[in-house]
């Protein structure tokens, strides 16, 4: 089994910290749910295509979850059987449907019909998920915690190579020549987990973690 490594640019950090300031900021808690789409594109940072390139998420973020109820189970089994989502503090529970995401990746050269061995491939992913979130308020500060699970596929089956092409044809600009190299079709997840401890009132501490495993992306990231 093959696992690919894919590395995001700068456009995606900005796309997640505007859908965290969405998922987790007062209104967000405040209401009974809403949908939210997040679109992301490099040409918001440059006029290129290449590596990570574009991003769509279509997504539901639910009501509150009612404590004791079937839909708050989940989360008490993770804090059963992992140090996630613990109840030391007044607890808000939420849920966010990925409706359906599609991400595309391509090499530096989209000119070129058969792109160097040495470049990134050509790659869709297409995916479908939901994820778990939780804020705990605690007497000092705030902790919030977001566990989800994405299941997908990797392939022309993501239909990336249309979705690009087709654009790029409507907007009448160059299309990428070497989809035919892109990566086979084959089935993937993601399983990732974030926390995050904004800085207490009265201490200079700011904790940040965050963990990916899965068929088409690997990482671990702690800040």
């Amino acid at each position: 089994m093959v696992f690919h490594s894919i590395t995001f640019r700068a456009v995606s950090s900005v796309a997640i910290a505007v859908v965290f300031c969405l998922l987790f900021g007062p209104q967000a808690w405040a209401d009974s749910g809403r949908v939210t789409v997040t679109e992301e594109n490099d040409t918001l940072l440059s006029t290129d295509d290449r590596h990570y390139t574009q991003g769509m998420r279509l997504s539901y973020l639910s009501g509150q979850v009612t404590p004791g109820d079937d839909w708050d189970r989940p989360f008490t089994w993770f804090s059963g059987a992992l140090p996630v989502f613990e109840s030391d503090g007044s607890v808000k529970r939420k849920y966010d449907w990925t409706i359906v995401g599609q991400s595309i990746f391509t090499p530096d050269a989209i000119e070129l019909r058969n792109p160097p061995a040495n470049d990134r491939s050509y790659a869709g992913w297409l995916y479908t998920g939901a994820g778990l979130l939780q804020e705990t308020t605690l007497p000092t500060h705030h902790r919030l915690e977001n566990l989800e699970l994405l299941a997908g596929v990797v392939g022309p089956s993501s239909y990336a190579a249309e979705v690009q092409n087709d654009w790029h044809q409507f907007i009448d600009v160059r299309t990428a020549s070497g989809w035919s190299h892109q990566l086979n079709d084959e089935p993937g997840f993601v399983l990732s987990y974030e926390r995050i401890q904004p800085q207490r009132r009265q201490t200079a501490f700011r904790g940040r973690y965050f963990g990916r495993r899965g068929h088409f992306l690997v990482g671990y990231r702690e800040a």
